[in-house]
């Protein structure tokens, strides 16, 4: 009885090993490849493809080790240990320290014949995000903003660390961790009073004017530094 039990367990656990070392991989590098993204969900077959392709990535790279552990585990010299940490490196921290050097690397514009080699794969940042949205969000650049709505309103903040634009389509809400007061003309004012921040409805948002975070005009104090900026 022992022995039937046994084997039904190490046929268990055989037929969930092989969808484990063949999707988890990929799934975590594709994840932290697109991490900061929205885009639309890929179709089964897509998102299969990807996953499949990505822990066959990940498994190349880690080929030496594992070829020497399965030859430890053969002539018993291998222990549990050096199992669970193979696992924990090459089905988790390597897809995802992989998943975030593309990214980072895809962000790259020089030199030329590099930002050239992306445009044609279709990796450079430009073209894997979806929108201007996320494209310039998902740089996390702070900016004086000014926010101009729908009924005319204009908002005037500062976006920064503790900003938050959605990145989800259906809603471009945008919070703002710090409000001033319109001054004379374009310019920035003084902070709003007790403001702890504004949040926007990204219904109401009909375009957003983006000014850096360097030196602003402040109608008659001249070319001074925006109050709060960090």
């Amino acid at each position: 009885m022992n022995e039937v039990l046994a084997s039904i367990a190490v046929a268990v656990v055989s037929s969930l090993a092989v969808p484990v070392l063949f999707t988890v991989p990929g799934f975590l590098l594709y994840s932290a490849y697109t991490r900061g993204l929205r885009s639309p969900e890929p179709h089964d077959r897509l998102f299969l493809a990807r996953t499949v392709v990505g822990s066959l990535i990940v498994h190349s790279l880690a080929l030496p080790w594992t070829f020497r552990l399965i030859e430890g585990l053969r002539e018993g010299t291998s222990s549990a240990w050096e199992f669970a940490v193979w696992a924990l490196v090459v089905l988790i921290a390597a897809p995802v320290l992989a998943g975030s050097i593309a990214a980072t690397a895809v962000r790259l514009r020089r030199p030329r014949w590099v930002a050239a080699a992306l445009d044609y794969t279709a990796l450079a940042h430009h073209i894997r995000t979806p929108d201007a949205w996320q494209w310039h969000f998902s740089r996390r650049r702070p900016d004086f903003v000014r926010v101009h709505l729908k009924d005319h309103r204009v908002v005037l903040g500062y976006l920064g660390s503790r900003s938050f634009a959605a990145s989800d389509p259906s809603r471009r809400d945008l919070f703002l961790e710090r409000q001033f007061m319109p001054g004379t003309g374009k310019v920035y004012g003084p902070p709003v009073p007790s403001s702890d921040g504004v949040w926007i409805n990204g219904d109401e948002i009909a375009f957003v004017e983006f000014h850096g975070a360097g030196r602003q005009d402040r109608g008659d104090a001249g070319d001074k530094e925006v109050p709060g900026h960090e």
